[in-house]
């Protein structure tokens, strides 16, 4: 009885493990660097050796990005101006090695939205090295409300010696919509449809 219930968790062990890595499997990018050109083929894996998912980058989809990691998790609010409308933004999620899985939440309110547009995504993190100069990427895909994927094709590059900074940490409160929650996506999903 004791080796028959020692087998049945060692089986059940190694699913959730197959099942983790299944998951996290699912999270590749294939595409182009629409900032360089390139092509990427990027995996799920191990973080790059010294980085971490912190700090300040552009995005023609999600505009500037500040984003701060903290152990597994990571906040990040960002901003961007489309056909005339100034969103705010913000998402929240989890690392896993290089990625991260995170749900998004965009303010529109000066376009005109009365509620919140919210939504699921996924970031990989990947460092090019250009002569002296090291920099760090994040390639992934936005979705609306539960999917995480279909809504626009995220690629940020870090902008180096830039601190980030969330408006929930600037002294003077802005305009109390960037508490984080008060704010989007990081997706751009909805501004996906209308800009790039």
């Amino acid at each position: 009885m004791r080796r028959m219930q020692w087998i049945s968790w060692a089986f059940l062990a190694v699913l959730a493990a197959g099942c983790r890595q299944q998951t996290a499997q699912g999270f590749a990018f294939v595409g182009q660097d629409t900032m360089t050109g390139r092509q990427v083929n990027l995996q799920p894996g191990a973080m790059p050796s010294g980085e971490m998912f912190s700090g300040f980058y552009r995005s023609q989809l999600m505009g500037d990005i500040n984003m701060q990691q903290t152990g597994d998790a990571v906040v990040a609010d960002y901003e961007y101006d489309r056909a005339q409308c100034h969103v705010l933004g913000h998402l929240e999620g989890t690392v896993e090695g290089n990625l991260l899985r995170f749900s998004w939440r965009e303010d529109k309110r000066a376009c005109g939205f009365q509620t919140p547009i919210v939504g699921r995504g996924f970031m990989l993190y990947e460092v090019s090295q250009e002569g002296e100069v090291r920099r760090g990427h994040l390639y992934g895909e936005l979705g609306l409300n539960d999917s995480d994927r279909g809504d626009g094709t995220l690629v940020a590059v870090k902008v180096p010696d830039r601190e980030p900074v969330l408006r929930s940490q600037q002294s003077s409160g802005g305009d109390g919509s960037g508490t984080g929650e008060g704010s989007g996506d990081g997706s751009g999903a909805s501004g996906s449809g209308s800009g790039s």
